[in-house]
């Protein structure tokens, strides 16, 4: 069982949501048209792009390109996309389920990002295990899927049959983090 959530859980988790949709993907969609992001140490973000990478650790946003790291506290979503320099909004490849004034600070409580981070590195570490003990079967990889805000992977069986394994920081339907096995 999950220990208690801290009081602004729902609320970080929303406007982290908003920064991985608004921010985070939309810098990788617009060098190279992919949204899936990865677990990194401490948090999430892209993988490596052109010779570059955005990402949050706590409750810092961090821009590395060409070897030199910024970082800044995390304000609204117009200033994070002015860091990050790219044009603020989500990819045109799927619906945004986040709605936020793009000027209005985000309320991001660092406890709470660090659970929500524990949360998806726990989730990374177990499908990554699920998929090295089942080598024979075709999976994709581990994303983070900014539209959903999961983590999500898909297993293929040589009958042809299919499932998501991933994982959850919760949502509006589940308020707290869960795993979940759907078939398609």
């Amino acid at each position: 069982m999950l220990a208690s959530l801290p009081p602004a859980f729902a609320a970080t988790r929303d406007a982290l949501h908003a920064l991985v949709e608004h921010v985070i993907s939309a810098a990788r969609y617009q060098a190279t048209g992919r949204i899936g992001l990865r677990v990194t140490p401490g948090g999430f973000g892209t993988p490596v792009f052109d010779n570059q990478q955005v990402r949050l650790e706590g409750v810092e946003l961090v821009h590395t390109k060409g070897g030199r790291e910024r970082r800044t506290f995390i304000t609204t979503l117009h200033d994070a996309a002015d860091f990050v320099g790219v044009a603020l909004g989500a990819p045109d490849v799927y619906e945004t389920v986040t709605h936020v004034d793009p000027d209005a600070p985000l309320p991001i409580d660092a406890t709470s990002a660090g659970v929500l981070a524990d949360w998806l590195a726990f989730g990374n570490l177990h499908l990554e295990g699920v998929r090295g003990t089942l080598r024979a079967h075709d999976w994709s990889e581990v994303q983070l899927w900014p539209e959903h805000f999961d983590l999500a992977t898909d297993l293929g069986l040589s009958d042809g049959t299919r499932a998501n394994l991933g994982v959850s920081p919760g949502d509006d339907l589940v308020l707290d983090p869960y795993a979940y096995v759907a078939p398609w």
